[in-house]
Parts: structure tokens; C-alpha cells; sequence
């Protein structure tokens, strides 16, 4: 990881709490004067993202509330079943996948069977004779279940 310095970070700290709209060239040179041997190889966007990125996403952010007044979110831990319940759920979702790609391979050769008959149409009559059927295959894929999941 790369080195910070501690007395630049401290500054640049300082700095963004009494002015947050401090602008970065202004802290790249009072960070050069305050430490040379620290900023001898850093230019502009090294200092950036090592100084005041850095404290803005992971100390002033967590520090400022809400502009409601609510207290800063948490983000939420998403559960997961472990052991038995793990097993016993695991079952439902191999169902779900399974009837999902049944439902998708019946759509499929519906779909395939109207592309059939509009290549095996001779004339625009016929090809207008095909279309003009789409409705029934729109029932026969909605008859095939449910497309929610």
C-alpha cells in the first residue's frame, strides 16, 4: 500500500471541515509545503485520491447526517439459510430454475414454429395469412405458465 503522511492528512482533514469546497490545487501546494520529502513523486490525482477522496468518502461522509434529519443508513446484512434450512431451500430454487427453462425452451419453439411459417410462405398473402395468426401464438406461449420469476 502506498505511504501517506499523516501531517498532510491531518491538514487536508482540517481543511475539508472548514471548507468542503476547498479546491485540490490549493491543498496539493499547502500538502508540498507542509511535508516536500512526502509529495516529492505524487502529482495531482496521486494526491487527490490518496488525501482528500479519502477523506471525504470515509470520514466526512459517515459523519454527515441526513438532509431530513434521519440518522445515516445502515446498509442491511442479506441472510442466508446455513445447514438444514440451506439444504431444504436449495430444492425450491432447482424447481424455480427448472420450470423458468421449461417455460423458456416452450416460448422458444413457439416462436420458432411462427419463423417457420413465414419462411415457408410463397407468396404475401400467405406471409400476411401468418401474421395476421400471431394471436394464436401469443396463446399458446401465454398458456405455457407463469413468466414472473
Amino acid at each position: 500500500m502506498v505511504e501517506v503522511s499523516q501531517r498532510i492528512l491531518d491538514m487536508v482533514r482540517r481543511e475539508l471541515v472548514h471548507d468542503p469546497e476547498v479546491d485540490n490545487a490549493v491543498l496539493y501546494e499547502k500538502a508540498k509545503a507542509l511535508d516536500a520529502a512526502a509529495m516529492k513523486d505524487v502529482d495531482r490525482r496521486q494526491f487527490n485520491a490518496r488525501y482528500p477522496l479519502r477523506v471525504k468518502r470515509f470520514e466526512l461522509k459517515a459523519r454527515k447526517p441526513k438532509a431530513d434529519g434521519a440518522a445515516p443508513s445502515k446498509r442491511k446484512r442479506v441472510r442466508r439459510p446455513r445447514g438444514k434450512k440451506a439444504a431444504a431451500a436449495a430444492p425450491a430454487r432447482a424447481t424455480g430454475s427448472v420450470m423458468r427453462q421449461m417455460a423458456r425452451d416452450g416460448v422458444r419453439d413457439v416462436l420458432l414454429r411462427f419463423a417457420q411459417e413465414l419462411a415457408n410462405a410463397d407468396s404475401r398473402g400467405e406471409i400476411v395469412g401468418v401474421v395476421a395468426s400471431v394471436d394464436q401464438y401469443v396463446e399458446q406461449i401465454l398458456g405455457l405458465g407463469s413468466f414472473s420469476d
